[in-house]
């Protein structure tokens, strides 16, 4: 099934991607079968390891705060919270807000003696268009990378490591979101009762 992209460009990614890692064996044996029509969905990289992270069914239901800020695709944003759920390089929190009953993601990256903290809604379009070129081009590094065995190991552990934050987190969003509601139930009850 076809994607609904309108920002993200898979095809630019990719014609900077064969720029510079020219030559380099592992690359092009990724980029075996690979044309102008390829999608980022078939990539290795994506049915490994990205398909993974059920968005789809994890936020079924939920508005996206992203989606209302911009006009992005909800298969867009979907592929951006499969990046940064996937990526080794940043950390993430859910956040549920139950006026709206959206999802949006608060996404922290630590460099040195810094830590810096923001919500996709809250970002540029042009920054979202750089997260999108980073989360990939750190894909492209990782599946291109010469790992020994321990390393290998290593980094399937990785991920099976996120898979498994990202169900964690999931699992606290729905189990927020039903707290929620049966106190919002249990206050309907107490405000009935008080005025019969």
């Amino acid at each position: 099934m076809d994607k609904d992209y309108i920002l993200f460009n898979f095809q630019h990614i990719l014609a900077q991607q064969k720029e510079e890692h020219a030559g380099n064996e592992k690359f092009e044996k990724l980029m075996e079968g690979v044309d102008e029509n390829t999608v980022i969905e078939d990539m290795p990289f994506y049915k490994d390891y990205l398909s993974r992270f059920d968005v789809e069914q994890a936020f079924d239901g939920f508005n996206l705060a992203a989606q209302e800020e911009f006009q992005f695709s909800r298969d867009e944003l979907y592929l951006l919270f499969r990046l940064v759920f996937a990526s080794f390089s940043s950390s993430y929190n859910i956040l549920y807000d139950k006026p709206s009953h959206s999802i949006d993601l608060s996404i922290s990256v630590e460099s040195k003696d810094q830590k810096v903290t923001k919500n996709i809604a809250e970002l540029f379009f042009f920054q979202i268009d750089r997260m999108f070129e980073i989360y990939v081009n750190e894909l492209f590094e990782l599946y291109i990378s010469d790992f020994d065995a321990e390393e290998q190991e290593s980094f399937e552990a990785e991920q099976k490591v996120r898979l498994m934050i990202f169900e964690k987190k999931v699992r606290q969003i729905r189990q927020q979101m039903r707290d929620l509601q049966e106190s919002d139930e249990i206050l309907s009850d107490l405000d009935d009762l008080l005025k019969s």
